[in-house]
């Protein structure tokens, strides 16, 4: 029965097969070619939903979410390839990479007068970031003109930074804030001038003109964000924490932890700033505060996840480097603080500063590695390190410091010393120093060679 059933199987698996491979015969050329319309509609509609993911985290400031879904689009030739290729420009000046973000853009297809309209503002910040000015000005130029006409706010951006690039004095003292109040009417034309203020350092000169701001702006939640942070700059904390204190967006958690740490309240502006992560996971302001805060609450783990946030997008920068080798090294995990430390030895190419050598020694003494620890003590000592001149002293009391650290008995009398025991003056009885050989015997001993002649 077993047999006859395999047979069966066997046999009409074979019609299958024979009949898959020629089912093209049964279809006529139009059939065919609505098969094809209906599988790439099926490609696209998977593709846009990738891009509308990818899109989501975007918002959200999870680029690398982003570029996941992204990344799943295939890089062919479609109507979703220019959506996918912005979406990575933008990814990329988030990053800091101005100039792929730049050569992602700066193409044929982004060029033509019914595109440029939508990529040159990003082209314009990109060039501002890598310091090319005759660039940035020819970019400025074309693009403002093309945009005159669907520009809310009069294109007054990079009118500004046209300004502030070229070093125009009186734009930069603040000279103008009173004049471009007077023309502006739209929310986001004022939140422009506000910005453009806090970016030059002139908020002393926005507070006047608030008061004659109209009761709808009040209302915004944007506006009052911005206004939070430019009466912070003032000094006048209990007004900016009024503006922001309902607000729970990333800008807004950002002020209010920036109050807490004026006030040493750690444990929330913690708090704080971890919302304004949740907010926007790439905040830089907020992972630039939270690191400190996590140092000083003794939250390692945090602190090294937030540092990883960081790395993404400075992965090489020493400084993000050595803070993620100290977190790693105060949360006890030695083999991951080594294998920072050999990051950073390839970086500085063995000629370590001052704080790094500090941590090898401390690694060194870790691991119970007797040459490693020597080597960071020492060369700590050279550059007129106290500690490392200490250890490096008790290095040669003894045979393995770390070893004599780490051990469980006591290896101290009872009496404890410590620095004030040594400012205190003391009686001391010198030493019974036994005489071993006595001088005259010595001079006895010289005569006998001495020959007169």
């Amino acid at each position: 029965m077993k047999i006859l059933i395999i047979v069966t199987l066997i046999f009409f698996t074979g019609i299958c097969v024979a009949k898959s491979q020629h089912d093209w015969m049964y279809y006529t050329i139009d059939e065919i070619e609505a098969l094809k319309i209906t599988a790439e509609k099926k490609e696209r509609l998977k593709d846009m939903k990738y891009l509308s993911w990818a899109k989501r985290f975007l918002l959200n400031g999870d680029t690398s979410m982003a570029k996941v879904y992204l990344n799943k689009i295939f890089d062919k030739e479609t109507k979703v390839l220019p959506l996918k290729r912005r979406y990575q420009a933008i990814i990329s000046f988030i990053e800091g990479n101005y100039e792929h973000s730049y050569q992602l853009i700066d193409t044929e297809y982004f060029n033509h007068s019914s595109r440029y309209k939508d990529t040159c503002p990003l082209k314009i910040m990109n060039l501002l970031a890598m310091k090319r000015p005759a660039q940035f000005s020819q970019e400025v130029r074309h693009c403002k003109k093309i945009n005159e006409q669907f520009s809310e706010t009069d294109f007054l951006w990079p009118t500004y930074m046209t300004y502030i690039k070229n070093n125009a004095k009186d734009f930069l003292a603040g000279e103008s804030i009173g004049k471009m109040r007077d023309i502006l009417t739209s929310k986001d034309s004022i939140k422009l001038w506000i910005k453009t203020g806090l970016y030059i350092n002139q908020e002393k000169k926005l507070i006047p003109y608030i008061l004659e701001m109209s009761e709808d702006l009040f209302k915004s939640k944007s506006v009052r964000e911005l206004l939070g942070i430019t009466f912070y700059r003032q000094g006048k904390i209990e007004k900016a924490l009024n503006f922001v204190e309902d607000i729970d967006g990333p800008n807004a958690e950002n002020l209010k932890a920036a109050i807490e740490i004026n006030k040493r309240q750690y444990e929330l502006a913690f708090g704080h700033l971890q919302l304004a992560l949740r907010r926007k996971k790439n905040s830089f302001n907020a992972l630039s505060r939270i690191v400190p805060v996590a140092l000083y609450l003794g939250q390692f783990k945090e602190g090294i996840k937030y540092l990883e946030q960081i790395e993404n997008t400075r992965s090489l920068d020493p400084k993000v480097m050595m803070l993620k080798l100290a977190f790693h090294l105060l949360n006890n995990d030695i083999p991951k603080a080594q294998l920072q430390l050999n990051m950073l030895d390839a970086y500085f190419v063995g000629q370590f500063p001052l704080h790094i050598e500090q941590m090898k020694t401390m690694i060194g003494l870790a691991k119970f590695d007797n040459q490693e620890f020597i080597e960071g003590a020492s060369r700590s000592c050279q550059k007129n390190d106290g500690l490392g001149c200490y250890l490096l002293m008790q290095s040669m009391i003894w045979e393995n410091l770390g070893k004599t650290l780490n051990r469980k008995e006591s290896i101290q009398g009872n009496e404890l010393t410590n620095l004030d025991d040594y400012k205190e003056k003391r009686d001391y009885t010198p030493i019974d120093e036994p005489l071993l050989l006595d001088q005259r015997d010595i001079e006895e001993m010289d005569e006998q060679f001495i020959v007169i002649r």
